[in-house]
């Protein structure tokens, strides 16, 4: 008898603790409290921390803004740290409200497969310095960063390890818990995928940016969490997923940055997205650079004659 594929060995996982709808919208809430707990209590000691390092006490403007912290590379690691917190949420939750363990919810195995991490990781990797020529074509503006090659290697190990804290959490919420779930109730992926890959897509509204480049960036970002749904879908673990996430970060955060409050760390800078002077021209091109890199990754791992093809 043949054996029952990955991904619903994955969805049964969910279907061995509790599917309440009503708690699952409860163990939302209580990851996303968690989340803001830590992120109010770790920002606001660093930002006093860094106040009292630079003025030398502490006054009324002791606490540091988070533009102030994003500006710098501690403060940068620091705010990753925070979402890190995610990863404690989610073991709450799973532990008091669906009675099941955190493995459970990282794949069919109880575990992620580390070959399909690497392949994804490379992939977007490779997929980024592909697109980011291209972006060059569009907009020459790329420049050397703030940051001395020197401060760049010293932060280089920390940062690799938050950012895949970073990665990791939002993709053991959005792929994982929240996915995971839905798909164990209902088998329309218009509701197991869509819903969490709409609510990760407008989480990364940019209030700054304008409204072509928004639209831009929104529609890359629901192409990414397509991808990602895509990989847990073929493999039965959020190993790929991760991967793909974890690669694409790395490669905005330490070596080209498009953002402006997120740059302190990063090699080299280009014009930020949420500059005031895009035009529609300028967004529909970056929107279909980003689309064919995503889709290309997706190539890269499905395709039998990719070298890092998913096993």
């Amino acid at each position: 008898m043949q054996s029952r594929p990955p991904f619903l060995r994955y969805l049964d996982n969910a279907r061995g603790g509790r599917l309440s709808i009503g708690l699952l919208v409860a163990g939302c809430v209580v990851i996303v409290a968690i989340c803001f707990v830590a992120q109010f209590f770790i920002v606001a000691f660093a930002g006093l921390f860094f106040s009292l390092l630079d003025d030398g006490v502490a006054g009324d403007d002791a606490f540091l803004t988070t533009t102030d912290l994003l500006a710098t590379p501690g403060g940068m690691f620091i705010m990753l740290a925070s979402i890190g917190s995610v990863w404690i949420g989610v073991w709450l939750a799973l532990a008091r409200l669906q009675k099941r363990r955190l493995a459970s919810v990282l794949g069919a195995d109880g575990h992620i497969t580390r070959d399909h991490f690497v392949r994804g990781t490379l992939a977007a990797l490779f997929a980024g310095f592909v697109a980011e020529f291209a972006a060059y074509v569009v907009d020459p503006s790329l420049a050397v960063g703030d940051v001395a090659f020197g401060t760049w290697l010293v932060w280089l190990v920390p940062f690799i390890i938050i950012i895949l804290i970073q990665t990791s959490a939002e993709e053991v919420l959005f792929r994982g818990y929240i996915m995971q779930i839905l798909g164990a109730r209902f088998t329309s992926p218009w509701i197991w995928a869509g819903i969490p890959s709409l609510i990760f897509t407008l989480l990364h509204w940019d209030p700054e940016a304008t409204g072509w480049m928004n639209l831009a960036l929104l529609v890359n970002i629901a192409a990414f969490a397509a991808v990602t749904v895509i990989a847990v879908a073929l493999t039965g673990d959020l190993g790929a997923a991760m991967g793909m996430h974890f690669g694409t970060n790395l490669f905005a955060f330490l070596i080209v940055s498009h953002q402006g409050l997120s740059n302190s760390v990063a090699l080299f800078h280009a014009r930020p997205f949420e500059a005031p002077d895009w035009v529609a021209g300028d967004a529909i091109a970056f929107g279909a650079i980003g689309v064919a890199s995503i889709a290309g990754t997706l190539w890269l791992l499905v395709d039998p004659r990719s070298p890092l093809r998913l096993r």
